[in-house]
């Protein structure tokens, strides 16, 4: 984790947002959050959804998300039938949601049987990556197109941060 995501981490959950002149602090994050957030609305949207997990959220990105992934399908010259896109935008989102597989839970090895303990296998279903396998093409070439969505609020947050004077 970065020092720029443990910092947006703990400030979006801190009760303490008193401004100083000379420190950072956590009222300093919160402020950079939402100017970056100006800048990439689509970014901004997916952070609040994966920070949060809030229902909301994702019915406020989802819109977001299906329109990129039409903008996607296009450029990418996918085979879609009338109304497929929504659903290659939901498998995204649910893929970004919850990434890890659901066999290992996310570690990569498998379990040994009744005892809740690691083997030295790798798991089966997601070859030791630890992320839930992803079948659809689209689905993966759409995921290219929105994971670096924290690098990109991350990156703002850095700059307003660090350029203050």
């Amino acid at each position: 984790m970065s020092l720029i995501e443990e910092g947006l981490t703990r400030s979006l959950h801190s009760s303490d947002l008193r401004w100083h002149a000379t420190r950072t602090r956590d009222v300093d994050y919160i402020t950079a959050l939402g100017m970056a957030g100006m800048h990439d609305k689509l970014a901004s949207k997916l952070y609040r959804l994966v920070t949060t997990m809030a229902r909301s959220a994702y019915f406020d990105v989802l819109p977001d998300v299906m329109h990129k992934a039409a903008g996607v399908a296009r450029r990418r010259g996918w085979k879609v039938a009338d109304g497929e896109v929504p659903g290659i935008a939901r498998q995204a989102l649910d893929h970004l949601v919850r990434p890890a597989c659901p066999s290992c839970h996310g570690r990569g090895f498998a379990e040994l049987a009744g005892t809740g303990r690691l083997s030295g296998v790798v798991c089966g279903c997601c070859r030791g990556t630890g992320k839930r396998p992803v079948k659809d093409g689209r689905v993966r070439d759409l995921l290219a197109e929105i994971e670096n969505f924290a690098s990109v609020i991350e990156a703002g947050v850095a700059r307003r941060l660090f350029a203050r004077g």
